[in-house]
C-alpha cells in the first residue's frame, strides 16, 4: 500500500462506516463525460445553483471563465456542493474550448433558436459533452457563439422566451446526465475520495500532520 492510500485510510478511520459508505456510493455514480462550462455568470445566486445542480445528478467538474465577471460562490444557495465539484478556472472562452477539445469533449452551448441550434430532444449526445451557459444578461459571447461544436435550445411553450440560468442548467443536465454515461477514472476516483474525505473531517490538516509525524518517526 503507497503512502497516499495509507494516509487515506487513517483519515477514514476518523469517520463513520456510514459516511465512508455514502462517499463510496456518491463516487461511483460521478461522470467527467458530461461537463458543464459556465461562461461569465455575474449573479452568484443563478451560479451557485448550477452547482448544486451538477452535484445532485452526478456531474463532477466545472469549467468557469472569468472573462469580464469573477466568479462567486454563495454556499447558502450551492448547501456546500462546492467543495465536492472539481472547478477549473479560465481567463477567457478560447483558453478554455482548446482545453474542452484537448480531452475529447464535444461542445453544445445552450442558445435561444437560430438558425444553427438544434432542440434538446434532437440532440445527439456524445461520449463526451460539454454544455456551454452564458451570462443571464448578455447570453453567450460571441465567441462562444461561433466556436460551438452545436447550438442547443430547450423547447418554449408559453409567453416566456426562455429558462432563467439556474433553470436552464438543470433541464439540460437532466435530459443528457444518461446512466449509460462511464464513470470516473480510476486515478481521478482515488484522487476524488481523498479530497471528499479530508472535506468531511473539522480538523484534516491537523489529522494530516499526526499521520506525517508517525511516518516520519517509523523511517
Amino acid at each position: 500500500m503507497g503512502q497516499r492510500a495509507e494516509l487515506l485510510e487513517f483519515l477514514s478511520s476518523f469517520l463513520t462506516p456510514e459516511r465512508i459508505a455514502r462517499i463510496k456510493q456518491v463516487l461511483a455514480r460521478r461522470t467527467n463525460h458530461l461537463t458543464v462550462v459556465l461562461e461569465d455568470i455575474y449573479d452568484p445566486h443563478n451560479a451557485s445553483a448550477v452547482l448544486r445542480s451538477c452535484d445532485a445528478m452526478g456531474v463532477q467538474t466545472v469549467h468557469v471563465i472569468q472573462d469580464k465577471h469573477r466568479f462567486h460562490l454563495n454556499e447558502a444557495v450551492a448547501m456546500g456542493s462546492g467543495k465536492w465539484l472539481d472547478l477549473v478556472y479560465y481567463k477567457d472562452t478560447e483558453s478554455c474550448f482548446n482545453h474542452l477539445r484537448t480531452m475529447g469533449y464535444f461542445i453544445a452551448a445552450a442558445s435561444p433558436p437560430n438558425s444553427r441550434s438544434v432542440f434538446l430532444g434532437d440532440f445527439r449526445r456524445r461520449p463526451r459533452t460539454a454544455i456551454v451557459m452564458g451570462s443571464e444578461r448578455d447570453g453567450l459571447s460571441p465567441y462562444a457563439r461561433e466556436n460551438s461544436d452545436a447550438l442547443l435550445t430547450i423547447p418554449m411553450r408559453g409567453f416566456a422566451e426562455s429558462f432563467n440560468l439556474s433553470v436552464s442548467a438543470a433541464l439540460l443536465i437532466f435530459n443528457l446526465r444518461a446512466d449509460d454515461l462511464p464513470g470516473l477514472e480510476a486515478d481521478e476516483s482515488e484522487e476524488i475520495e481523498y479530497r471528499w474525505v479530508a472535506n468531511s473531517l473539522r480538523n484534516p490538516e491537523e489529522l494530516i500532520r499526526r499521520f506525517e509525524t508517525k511516518e516520519a518517526s517509523e523511517t
